[in-house]
């Protein structure tokens, strides 16, 4: 399993792209042959479930770094989003 470290710094890039996504930074070129386009969206609900399983990540490798859970430490619980 990643390090807390390395996990902040996806979690950090994952959080600027969602960004990028919200204020409209979507990419749209006009290339790929002499009549074709190529377009490139992100997938916005993509970006945040990845951003919360990084966030769960993180939570738990904090924890195991501090000497907390042995094992995954993971439940299967949801937990409410407000």
């Amino acid at each position: 399993m990643a390090s807390s470290a390395e996990i902040e710094i996806r979690l950090a890039a994952y959080r600027a792209a969602e960004l990028r996504i919200l204020e409209g930074g979507q990419e749209s070129e006009a290339s790929s042959g002499p009549d074709g386009r190529r377009t490139r969206r992100a997938n916005l609900a993509e970006i945040q479930k990845l951003i919360k399983e990084l966030e769960d990540d993180l939570a738990l490798a904090l924890q195991r770094e501090s000497g907390g859970t042995r094992g995954s430490g993971r439940t299967l619980s949801p937990s409410p989003r407000w």
